[in-house]
Parts: C-alpha cells; structure tokens; sequence
C-alpha cells in the first residue's frame, strides 16, 4: 500500500529496514513510533500501545524514556491498557468515567469480568464505584484495618491511581475475621477499664454531648461494612433531643426503645448542615481554597461535577425542602451569574480577589457530599457556629415522630402546648409559633 502511494506520489526513492536482527520489542517500537509520533492518539490508543510494547518483552522503564513519562505513569498507562476492549470502548463512548476506568485498572479479573455483564442501568456511578468493589469484592483499604497487619495472609494490590500508595487488601473474610477480633479486643479493654459501650449505625456529631464517664459518657462506635472504616468516640451522651424516647413496653412485656428520629430524617439533617458550609463557602474565599485543595490532594469521593446529589436523603418531601432551601438557592443563583464568564481569557485579565471568589462559588456549587464529618470539619475551621438562613419548615417538624420530643422542645421554646394534646397538635403549634430568628436546634450547631 505504502509503495503504491509513494508511486503516485512519484517518490523515486523509499528508506527500508532490515528488521531480521531486531528484538521483539525494537520491531513493535518501530511499527508503533510512526504512528504515535505522526499524529493525535486517544487516551485508548496510547494504553494499547504501550501494553504492546511491554508485551513485547520492553521495560518499563525503557518505556517511560522512550515516550518522557515517569515510571508510575507508565504503571498507570499499562493497568488500563490491560483492560478488556469492552470496558475501554465504554470509555471513548465516555458512558463510564476515568474514576471508574482506573478503580477497575487494579481491580481483580473476575471483579472485571462481573463489571463487563452490567447493563447500563446497573453500572454504578463514578462516585459509587469504590463501594461496588468493595461490596463485590471484598476489597478494603489497608489503612482502615484495626487490627496488626503482619497478622494479614492474603493478596494485596496497590492503588496505582491514588494520590499517595494505597494498599488494598483483596481477601475480605479474612480482614473481617481479623477486624471482628480486633473490635471485640478493644471493647472489652474499654469496658475493663469502665466505659459502657454503645454500637450506632453511623457517627452523627450533632446528635451526642462530649460528657464525662462519671456522668454517663459512654464509647459510641461505628463500622462500615462496604469500606471496613470502624471508628471509637470516647465520652459521648446521646443528645436528649435526638437520642430514644422513654421505653415502652411491647407485646411481650419487654421495655423496647422507640426511635425519635426516622434515617430519611437524619440524612436530611445532614444535607441541611453540608448546605450551611457550602453557603458559608460563598463568603469565605480562604475556606473554598482549603476545601479545594483537600479533596483534590485525597481525590475524595464528595468532589462531584455534577448538581445536588441527595445521597441517603429518601422521600420526595425531603428532597425538595433541601433543593428549595435558602442556601442552596443563594449558592444557585450565585453561580448562574457566572456562568458565562468562563472563557480563559477572561478569567487570565481578572485580579486574583476576583478569580478567589469565582473559586469559592464554584467549590459551593460543585461539593456535594453524603459524609457529614467533612463538612463538620470545615466548619469547626473557619468557626461556623450553626447553619445560617435556616428556617425550621412544615417538613422538619413532620420529620420528629417522638412526642415526648415535640413537647420537651414546646417547653424549650415556650409554646403553650396542652397536657394532652396529640403530636400532630403540638407540632401544629410550633410550625404555627416558632420563627426563623427564634430557635437554632441543637442538631443543626456544629
């Protein structure tokens, strides 16, 4: 083909090689350079390449001079160049992200095949991904691991992908063996030395006072099965307003605790909270910088191009209360003012006052997260006391079930509440007298 066009060309001469002395690799170089050198390649093209020439019996590093990349860029090229052409293709189609495509370069091969017989509508999402590994899997971090790690005698993988190494460890009955004993180790020590201990779901600061063991502190704890992550809190009382109502007896004459708050209520607790540091963030350009910079450096997961995402918020009632909030409606309307000042060069003439504060609505706007002990963190940090612009609506009364909690907040608030009133009364009655100046709860304080 080549001699054909260089005749129509009428090109006289052509430069051959003689390859027959070469080594496997120096051929699939030579057949590759042209084509690297001479045009564009895709992301996928250059992880194909590459996977052939190491293939071929090149090192890595050798790779790495030849094309001027690091070794771990290398690394990284080579993990996803191995990846089945299905998974690649599902890339350049850009109907899975580069966080997805990297999670699944150092995932295991059946954990790949499994990902490749998804349907579209249950692939998971890019900020999903991580959970899914781990659910599937049984893939844990080293560094949430409790319990000695020479006592680990299973596969290891480090993330090529990660800001600094990380090391997963892929047998996941036997991190939950070592990790059971090690929890049940600590338990005791505390309880030996006097702590009465008490397991919840997951930590929520605003719903417990740090209290001293004399005065019924206790050690709450948590664990989280999808990412292995326990964590101990010593000397906390749950929050009167947020802890278990009186016990009542159930059928079969045994006290039983009655929740005060529902989960779809304590999510929505926690959006309302992250919203109040993300409008915060509108004001703060310093605090928008720092945030930025962490989740970049520790590429984490509350990072999202994307808008609200309502994480563990269920039903529609929350939802639009949260999406219709104060805060959330300065932080969109801030943003759509700038929407159309993102040309390069118009951002390059701006004085750096004005580029930080672009920043800090774009971190506002961007940030979303599920996790409430981040944004508690940035809080402490920059001093917020509460949530700012709050208001307590029809849907967060609706939100406490509890009526002995209805009435200890009636009497906090001073409104009047019959003796016998029913819940849906007293709640009527704070929806009806509670103003926005009047009352921040303790579970919105940070």
């Amino acid at each position: 083909m080549r001699v054909a066009g260089a005749r129509k060309a009428r090109i006289k001469e052509i430069v051959c090689l003689d390859v027959s002395a070469f080594t496997s690799s120096e051929r699939v170089e030579l057949s590759l350079s042209e084509n690297i050198d001479r045009k564009n390649m895709t992301a996928m093209q250059y992880y194909a390449a590459f996977n052939q020439l190491f293939k071929a019996g090149m090192p890595v590093a050798k790779i790495g001079q030849r094309f001027d990349k690091t070794e771990r860029k290398v690394q990284q090229l080579l993990a996803i160049g191995s990846l089945p052409k299905k998974i690649r293709d599902l890339h350049d189609a850009e109907e899975i992200g580069d966080r997805t495509l990297e999670a699944l370069a150092i995932a295991t091969g059946a954990n790949v095949v499994r990902y490749t017989k998804l349907s579209a509508s249950d692939r998971p999402r890019d900020w999903q991904i991580q959970d899914w590994l781990s659910g599937e899997q049984g893939m844990f971090m080293e560094k949430f691991a409790i319990f000695d790690l020479d006592k680990y005698a299973g596969p290891k993988i480090t993330d090529l992908f990660a800001a600094e190494d990380e090391v997963w460890l892929t047998d996941g009955e036997q991190f939950w063996i070592l990790q059971t004993t090690a929890i049940e180790a600590k338990l005791k020590d505390y309880e030996a030395k006097g702590w009465k201990v008490e397991q919840v779901d997951y930590w929520q600061a605003w719903a417990f006072d740090k209290t001293a063991k004399k005065k019924g502190g206790k050690v709450i704890w948590c664990k989280d099965e999808k990412t292995g992550t326990i964590a101990f809190y010593v000397g906390y009382k749950r929050h009167q307003a947020a802890g278990t109502s009186p016990k009542a007896k159930g059928c079969y004459g045994e006290p039983q605790a009655q929740p005060e708050i529902s989960q779809a209520f304590s999510a929505y607790i926690r959006q309302v909270r992250h919203n109040g540091v993300r409008a915060e963030l509108l004001d703060d350009t310093k605090a928008a910088l720092v945030v930025n910079i962490c989740l970049m450096l520790k590429n984490h997961d509350s990072w999202r191009l994307d808008q609200i995402h309502m994480g563990s918020v269920k039903g529609p009632a929350y939802e639009e209360d949260i999406v219709n909030g104060t805060d959330y409606s300065a932080i969109e309307e801030a943003y759509l003012k700038i929407c159309n000042e993102n040309e390069p060069k118009l951002l390059y003439k701006m004085s750096e006052a004005a580029l930080l504060n672009r920043l800090a609505i774009v971190t506002a706007w961007k940030w979303q997260t599920y996790q409430n002990e981040f944004s508690d963190k940035v809080a402490k940090a920059i001093g917020l006391i509460d949530v700012q612009n709050w208001q307590p609506t029809e849907t967060f009364w609706k939100g406490i079930k509890n009526k002995t909690t209805l009435i200890a907040l009636a009497k906090t608030l001073k409104v009047v509440h019959l003796k016998d009133a029913t819940a849906t009364a007293i709640r009527k009655l704070l929806i009806a007298n509670v103003k926005p100046s009047d009352w921040r709860p303790k579970w919105l304080k940070f």
